[in-house]
């Protein structure tokens, strides 16, 4: 497992992401293929899904830090006591989350079978085997809330080839 705390995104991309959440959120399974059925009232936006090639430069932009592909992400947002079943993910070898807004009270990032639990905070990466099971345990308080990224990784190098 790989935590970083101080892993901060460029502002743009941030304030991209947050203003993509917010527009574009829902709990609409047909508009994604992340299975919205784990989250436990969170909204999320799949910008691959969309075929939206504005959101290129994000991927790209965690690909370089990582040197590793980034297969798939989403955007999720937790309010008002809201968290994620225990779930892993297939057809990769690593997941990751990136926090860009985190409440006082949120609840823990947690993985059961390991006895971790992990409190998020603004600007942190965590990496882990896609096979760990995980989960988010709801806030504590009703009015906290958080925003996160996640992601697919596969360990395969990025390979740029210029003319």
């Amino acid at each position: 497992m790989l935590i970083l705390d101080r892993f901060k995104l460029p502002d743009k991309m941030k304030r991209k992401l947050l203003n993509g959440i917010s527009r574009h959120g829902h709990r609409d399974q047909t508009k994604t293929k992340i299975k919205i059925g784990q989250l436990l009232g969170g909204k999320i936006y799949h910008p691959m899904f969309e075929q939206d090639d504005s959101w290129k430069d994000i991927r790209t932009w965690f690909q370089n830090k990582l040197e590793m592909k980034v297969l798939d992400w989403w955007l999720i947002s937790y309010e008002n006591g809201q968290g994620c079943k225990i779930h892993n993910h297939e057809k990769c070898d690593f997941s990751a989350i990136y926090y860009l807004k985190v409440g006082k009270d949120c609840g823990d990032l947690f993985f059961p079978y390991e006895d971790i639990r992990l409190n998020p905070k603004n600007n942190q990466f965590i990496m882990f085997d896609a096979n760990m099971k995980h989960g988010v345990e709801p806030s504590i308080s009703n009015n906290v809330d958080r925003i996160c990224l996640a992601m697919n990784i596969k360990d395969e190098p990025i390979w740029i080839f210029k003319r």
